[in-house]
Order: structure tokens, then C-alpha cells, then sequence
């Protein structure tokens, strides 16, 4: 079992949230929001865009950084590289191909991770 646990939130999974910020504040501010309020400086945001051009997730990515987080992309096509540490692009213009290697890539971070644990 493992020694060590890691708190993880999916910031598209409150719908209450989404529907507050997107109607107070623009869909495009939905992610920068959450991440205002909650983000830290030691915290890891981990933004995934299947263009790479998603301007919410550029917003949060924005608001990751000014409150000190580190950043790792998950993206597709010219991906996010500038605006991340990291960034795992996945290449191709099939925007299905493209999710089902961030499916695979997010397997094995997890698997990564835990091991390291």
C-alpha cells in the first residue's frame, strides 16, 4: 500500500462552479477562477488542450503561473510548449487519435508517479 498520498482535483468536474464562473466571468476564465482560488505555490497544474489553443486552458495556465505553480501540458498539434515546464504533445491533426494518446499518457504518469511513491 502506498505510504504517501497526493490530493488531485479535476477543475471540470464541478458543474456549480463552471456554471458560476462562465456566466459571471466568461468561459474563458473558468479554469483561472478555480485556480485563483485554490492554486499554490506548490501545487502542479496539469492542462490538457487537444489543439493546444484553448484559450480557457491558456487562462488557467496563466494564473497557474502567477501564483507559482509548476505546469505540465498535455496537448495535440503545435502544442502548449511555450506556455508550460513541460509539454507532451501529441502530434497529428485527429483530434480522436490525439485524446486517446492523452489517455495513455495520463496511465502512465500515474503509473510513474506511484512507483515513485
Amino acid at each position: 500500500m502506498f505510504k504517501t498520498t497526493l490530493a488531485a482535483i479535476a477543475l471540470t468536474a464541478d458543474s456549480a462552479a463552471l456554471t458560476a464562473c462562465g456566466n459571471a466571468y466568461g468561459y474563458q476564465n473558468v479554469f483561472k477562477r478555480q485556480i485563483e482560488a485554490l492554486g499554490r505555490s506548490q501545487d502542479v497544474l496539469v492542462a490538457f488542450s487537444t489543439s493546444g489553443k484553448s484559450q480557457n486552458v491558456i487562462e488557467g495556465i496563466h494564473a497557474a503561473r502567477r501564483a507559482g505553480m509548476q505546469v505540465l501540458g498535455i496537448s495535440g498539434r503545435k502544442g502548449m510548449a511555450a506556455e508550460c515546464d513541460i509539454d507532451l504533445i501529441c502530434p497529428g491533426g485527429n483530434t480522436a487519435r490525439i485524446q486517446e494518446l492523452h489517455l495513455l499518457l495520463v496511465h502512465l504518469l500515474v503509473e510513474a508517479i506511484e512507483r515513485s511513491l
